[in-house]
């Protein structure tokens, strides 16, 4: 997923009109705060505060403010056919107007989403693809209530999950123990290995080790440290079994990526 561009609570007055007969060009997801009207294959929907659309890149689309104030979050992107197809998978409706009791949950996350996504943060593109990723679930757990909002399968643990992820991608060098992240959760160690793989579609020990070496990367491109002090720095006190690690996610060893980057 690459995101393009995010907008949190943002107002039009009661003339805007926003007409797109080829599309964004991107994906498109908006979550509306007032009320709406939308004109989505030539037929014309009132749209009440608290509903959700997500468009694809190339579907036609107007939609304007009901004679006041118009607001909504959105965000614009672009994703793989896999994406695309692990959204369907989520059962999330494509280019379809969707009702909820509250959106306010998704409107955090878009906020923090969207700090993330202007901010000088080293880590802000995992970031805010982990934000992106939640807002998913959280609209496919949408999708299982019903009217009156109650839901037949909820989130208990994923934002206990990012928090934890986020923590590990800000300070991969830390001895990280999965006992603990499963004491966090109130769950057994195996428990908490296998939500946290259904969550993120990879394991913790390899989501630690990824962290690590995207770690050493930044340290390789933009300093001058010896390899041994990085693999410190990066949790290694082995630097050749970090040498090692380090040449099988990057396929060149520190030294030869150091060299190709300069």
């Amino acid at each position: 997923m690459e995101m393009g561009s995010i907008g949190y609570n943002h107002s039009h007055d009661e003339n805007y009109v926003n007409d797109r007969p080829l599309g964004a060009g991107t994906w498109l997801f908006l979550a509306i705060k007032t009320k709406a009207i939308f004109v989505l294959k030539g037929k014309e929907y009132h749209v009440k505060p608290n509903t959700f659309i997500l468009f694809e890149y190339d579907f036609s689309y107007l939609y304007k403010a009901d004679k006041e104030e118009y607001r909504n979050d959105f965000f614009h992107f672009y994703i793989t056919e896999n994406e695309k197809n692990y959204i369907k998978e989520l059962k999330i409706p494509i280019n379809t107007l969707v009702s909820v009791n509250d959106i306010s949950d998704i409107s955090f996350m878009i906020k923090s989403m969207c700090f993330e996504f202007y901010s000088n943060n080293f880590y802000k593109n995992e970031k805010v693809s982990l934000y992106f990723n939640l807002i998913l679930y959280r609209l496919a757990e949408y999708m299982m209530c019903d009217e009156e909002g109650s839901c037949k399968v909820k989130g208990l643990y994923t934002e206990k999950l990012l928090w934890l992820r986020r923590c590990i991608i800000e300070n991969p060098q830390k001895e990280w123990s999965i006992d603990e992240f499963a004491s966090d959760l109130f769950v057994s160690r195996s428990r908490f290995q296998h939500i946290y793989t259904e969550t993120f579609g990879v394991n913790i020990q390899k989501d630690i080790i990824n962290a690590r070496m995207s770690m050493a990367a930044k340290l390789l491109r933009t300093t001058d440290l010896k390899i041994n002090e990085i693999s410190k720095k990066c949790g290694y006190n082995n630097p050749a079994y970090f040498m090692r690690c380090f040449k099988e996610k990057h396929n060149v060893t520190p030294s030869e990526y150091r060299n190709m980057v300069v």
